[in-house]
């Protein structure tokens, strides 16, 4: 877990991602974010890792697509549909 008092910088930089990934030890190319914030996007695509957007507030779509997410949902429900297809998509083992 990495909380803001972990980090010097918060989102939209990469800095609380990048301390995610080292936590976790894993490489950018080995995670997965899922995040309803553009703030949040534009820190994990700056962290180097696909980024899985949700669009769960009254935002327009091209505010999460303009920060750099690499898919969109418009609710966890479809997501959760679909989460197969992305775990396979991006060769994560269940």
């Amino acid at each position: 877990m990495v909380t803001a008092f972990d980090v010097q910088h918060g989102k939209p930089h990469p800095e609380p991602y990048l301390m995610g990934l080292a936590k976790a030890g894993v490489a950018p190319n080995e995670a997965i974010v899922v995040e309803n914030a553009p703030m949040g996007v534009q820190a994990a695509v700056a962290a180097g890792i696909f980024t899985v957007a949700v669009n769960t507030g009254p935002l327009t779509d091209d505010c999460l697509w303009n920060r750099g997410a690499g898919l969109l949902y418009p609710d966890m429900d479809s997501l959760a549909k679909d989460w197969g297809n992305i775990m396979e998509a991006c060769r994560f083992t269940r």
